[in-house]
C-alpha cells in the first residue's frame, strides 16, 4: 500500500508552486510529488514517501500510518507541524513548531493502532532553503560583472569596480559632448538656412521696388515730353499768328506753310504804292 504525504502551505499561492515542489521533494522519506493543487488560499503538494526513511527521520513510526500531512504553524511564519494519522482517524498533532524554523519535542500517542511514540527530530528546511536562495542570489550579482572579477580578494575587487565607474562616467561625458556638438551643428545650419531665405526675401521685394521705380519714372517723363511737346506747338503757333498780324498791319502779304509743326514763310510779295 503506497503512503501519501501532503505538504500544506498558506503562504504559497500559484506562481510558488514550483519552490513548494522542491521544499517537499527534499523532505527526507519522500520519494516522489504526485501533485500540488491550490484550494481556498492554500496550496499543498501531494506525493509519496517510503516508511523506511521516515523511520530514520522521525526515529519511529507505526507502519499502519498511511498519511502523513505536514501543515504551517499559523499564517505569520513558514514553521509546519508533522502529524500522523491512522486508517479512519483524524489527523493528530506529532510536535509543536517552535521559532527558529526547528523541531523538537517527544512523539505522543498517535491513536489506534499506533505501535508506539514517534520522536520528531528537527529539520530546517526553510532556513536551509532561504540560504540557498541567497547565495544563488549573491552568486548572480558577482557573476554579472565578470568570471575574473568575483574571485578575486575585496580590494581588488573594489578597486576593478571603482574603475568601472570611471569608464562609465568618461563614456557618458563623451556622449554628452557628442550629442551638445550635434546640436550646436544643427543650430547653426537652421541659422545659415534661415539667413538665406531672409536674404533672398529682401532682393527679391528690392527687385521688385526698384521695378516700379523704373516704371514710374517712365510713366512721368514720357509725361512731359508730351507736356513740352504740346508747348512748343502752342508758343510756335502764337509766334506766326502774332508774326501775321503784324506783316498785315504793315500791308505785307506772306504766305506760310507748315513744316514739321512750324509755320515758315514760303514766299513774300511786296507791294509798293504809287503816288
Amino acid at each position: 500500500m503506497k503512503k501519501i504525504v501532503v505538504f500544506q502551505f498558506t503562504l504559497f499561492d500559484e506562481s510558488n508552486k514550483e519552490l513548494a515542489k522542491e521544499i517537499a521533494i527534499e523532505f527526507s522519506g519522500v520519494t516522489k510529488v504526485a501533485e500540488v493543487v491550490g484550494r481556498e488560499g492554500q496550496l499543498e503538494v501531494w506525493g509519496e514517501f517510503s516508511a523506511f526513511e521516515l523511520t530514520k527521520e522521525l526515529k519511529k513510526l507505526d507502519e499502519s500510518v498511511e498519511t502523513i500531512k505536514i501543515v504551517p504553524d499559523g499564517v505569520t511564519e513558514p514553521e509546519v507541524k508533522i502529524q500522523q494519522q491512522d486508517v479512519g482517524k483524524r489527523l493528530t498533532n506529532v510536535q509543536q513548531a517552535r521559532p527558529g524554523y526547528e523541531f523538537f519535542g517527544k512523539g505522543i500517542d498517535v491513536g489506534v493502532g499506533a505501535a508506539g511514540k514517534a520522536t520528531v527530530y528537527g529539520i530546517d528546511y526553510y532556513r536551509k532553503k532561504n540560504y540557498e536562495k541567497e547565495a544563488k542570489a549573491k552568486l548572480e550579482r558577482e557573476m554579472k560583472v565578470g568570471k575574473k572579477i568575483w574571485v578575486l580578494p575585496e580590494a581588488p575587487k573594489q578597486g576593478l569596480f571603482e574603475g568601472e565607474k570611471q569608464r562609465k562616467a568618461r563614456e557618458e561625458e563623451e556622449r554628452r559632448r557628442r550629442k551638445q556638438a550635434e546640436e550646436m551643428e544643427q543650430r547653426k545650419i537652421r541659422l545659415e538656412k534661415e539667413t538665406k531665405k531672409m536674404r533672398e526675401q529682401y532682393l527679391a521685394i528690392k527687385k521688385e521696388e526698384e521695378k516700379k521705380e523704373e516704371e514710374k519714372l517712365k510713366f512721368w517723363q514720357e509725361k512731359m515730353n508730351k507736356q513740352a511737346l504740346l508747348k512748343k506747338s502752342v508758343l510756335s503757333f502764337c509766334y506766326h499768328l502774332l508774326h501775321a498780324q503784324e506783316e498785315q498791319r504793315h500791308g505785307q502779304v506772306s504766305k506760310e506753310v507748315l513744316h514739321g509743326g512750324h509755320y515758315e514763310p514760303e514766299k513774300q510779295v511786296h507791294q509798293h504804292k504809287h503816288n
